[in-house]
């Protein structure tokens, strides 16, 4: 009985690892398969509401904002129209590889 139920831990070990690493890799070609850039993009809402959001993935931000214009304000743009409203806030550049000793 007991190496039965071992046997049966093992297992259900071995699923829930292997449904983790199945969800890990859809991440990973999610966000190699996304519009992410270096750009750091922003929508903001009215100065009154205040709403902003930001994210390095363009369509992140568009339907972040567009959900938000539907549930606050009950307005509904286009991909497009909200594309429109999106700034560039900053960019991310590489650092270039130093070539001095490191100093001990």
């Amino acid at each position: 009985m007991g190496s039965k139920l071992l046997s049966a831990l093992v297992a259900l070990v071995i699923t829930v690892s292997a449904v983790s690493y199945g969800q890990d890799v859809k991440k990973t070609e999610k966000k190699e398969g996304s519009k992410e850039t270096s750009a750091l993009m922003m929508y903001s809402c009215s100065d009154q509401c205040g709403f902003k959001v930001q994210s390095r993935d363009e369509q992140e931000v568009i339907d972040a904002a567009a959900s938000h214009l539907k549930k606050h304000h009950n307005q509904t743009l286009s991909q497009a129209e909200i594309k429109a409203k999106l700034k560039v806030v900053g960019t991310t550049e590489k650092a270039e590889p130093t070539k001095e000793k490191p100093k001990y």
